[in-house]
């Protein structure tokens, strides 16, 4: 008796211990998780793009996204504090900069000992490294693989990640607000008759472009622009890339008007001069007039709410007439500094700049994009001053190791003259012009030179009187006078 119940409770152990083994968290595709706690339904319940069914007992609240297009749209959905660890090849928000890195490529070991709930990949991550994500999955942790094919796919993508981390009133929130944008900026094109035509260059290695449902497609649509390499297969499923070739953009050249190029990990991208040097490249439209646009990949082709940027920054490029005025400062009205930063990339036709996480891989004397502490990404002015302040059409300062750019501080004549002597060269033409305050100011000598030059005028008393605040209309008298 004592035999068969040393038997009988062996028996029952061993089939305990398999139980909790089996009850692991470990997904296989298309199968649900084994509860680990009860038998009660799950709170949350999804089925990722590689296919698996996903089970989350309540919202996650220790994230590690290894996609940088992932980490943007979780803190996109205020979920800053529940992200734990991120991929290596962050760029936006400045926030995400501050969280620790894990490599896709390197022991996952350091993943699994961070204890997530939830782990975000991609599709592509699982293709090129399925022992990584294999041993994650094996060791319990809750590993989602999501990306939106196509430009359909992205509010079905969003939603996931609401349901996932309990914000999904969020997600419906920004997928409102990221749909009437485009409704807006779709209704400002819709009636363009004559149409540029645009190639859009998704790399510059092997030739290729997009297919007709991916983002940069959409957004070269509602850009108002005619996409003149359509109906294309894509190189692979699962895939918005498509190939072209060299013969074939050199043969419909002339309904080029305008080359897009794409920056980023897809491909190195490249300025006009880079691109006219190509084999039988100068015989195309766009080349011969100058109309190439460089464009960051995130912004045009990465599933996040920025998207509208970079339709933004079509347009402007497309019809610069249209869409890249600058009149609205035409006014008897003070400038502002984030008024003027506006005003010198718009009068420059100056595309924005967007940085790639390699950017911020080095060190800088001046300033680093995103690290002005009072102007933050969601002010609709960001891109524009970043832009001015790195392209040295306006400054910022620096405190105590922090940098300010002060942006509705009021422009002065003084302030106006130091950023007006960035913007081109001036020599000193020693005509012997007496200014009489000029001892007032800490760019006498710049003042000088620009008051010789002809770009400012002294009162009838000979001063200079640069305390005097600056009108748009008075900015832009003297921007199109240079």
């Amino acid at each position: 008796m004592k035999q068969v119940s040393y038997k009988l409770i062996l028996k029952i152990f061993l089939l305990v211990l398999l139980t909790l083994f089996i009850a692991r968290p470990y997904m296989e595709k298309g199968l649900s998780h084994v509860p680990t706690v009860s038998t009660s339904d799950y709170a949350i319940e999804i089925v990722d793009d590689a296919g698996y069914k996903i089970h989350l007992d309540k919202p996650a609240t220790r994230i590690i996204s290894l996609y940088s297009a992932h980490t943007e749209n979780l803190f996109a959905l205020d979920l800053a504090d529940e992200v734990i660890g991120v991929g290596t090849a962050e760029s936006f928000p400045r926030a995400a900069l501050e969280k620790k890195a894990y490599d896709y490529n390197a022991d996952p070991e350091k993943v699994i000992s961070a204890q997530p709930d939830l782990v975000i990949i991609r599709p592509f991550i699982e293709r090129h490294n399925p022992a990584f994500v294999d041993a994650l999955r094996r060791s319990g942790l809750t590993v989602v693989s999501l990306y939106p094919e196509n430009a359909q796919e992205f509010e079905s993508y969003i939603m996931r990640l609401g349901q996932m981390t309990g914000r999904e009133k969020k997600a419906e929130q920004m997928l409102s607000k990221f749909n009437g944008e485009m409704a807006n900026l779709l209704s400002q094109t819709e009636a363009i008759d004559k149409r540029v035509g645009v190639y859009f260059e998704s790399s510059d290695r092997d030739y290729t472009t997009v297919t007709d449902d991916s983002m940069a497609a959409r957004a070269i649509e509602i850009a108002g622009g005619r996409n003149v390499a359509t109906g294309l297969e894509a190189v692979e499923k699962g895939s918005t890339i498509a190939p072209f070739g060299l013969e074939h953009i050199v043969e419909i050249g002339d309904q080029i008007d305008v080359f897009v190029t794409q920056r980023g990990v897809m491909g190195a991208g490249g300025n006009w001069h880079s691109i006219s040097i190509r084999p039988g490249f100068d015989t195309i439209k766009a080349i011969q007039e100058e109309r190439v646009l460089e464009i960051n990949q995130k912004i045009v082709s990465s599933p996040t709410f920025r998207q509208t940027l970079g339709i933004k920054e079509m347009m402007r490029y497309f019809y610069p007439d249209r869409f890249n005025d600058y009149s609205m400062y035409d006014k008897e009205v003070a400038l502002t500094r984030r008024d003027f930063a506006n005003l010198s990339v718009l009068y420059a036709q100056k595309p924005i700049f967007v940085p790639t996480s390699s950017y911020f891989n080095s060190e800088y004397r001046g300033h680093k994009f995103g690290y002005f502490e009072d102007i933050s990404e969601a002010d609709d002015d960001y891109y524009f001053v970043e832009t001015a302040v790195l392209s040295g059409y306006i400054e910022g300062e620096k405190v105590d190791q922090e940098e300010y750019f002060y942006p509705d501080e009021l422009l002065t004549k003084e302030d106006l003259a130091k950023y007006i002597f960035l913007l081109k060269d001036f020599s000193h033409l020693n005509q012997g012009v007496v200014i009489n305050d000029l001892d007032q100011y800490e760019s006498a000598r710049i003042i000088s030179v620009l008051v010789e030059n002809g770009v400012f005028e002294l009162d009838e008393s000979g001063n200079f009187n640069g305390d005097e605040l600056v009108t748009g209309a008075e900015a832009i008298k003297i921007l199109e006078q240079l």
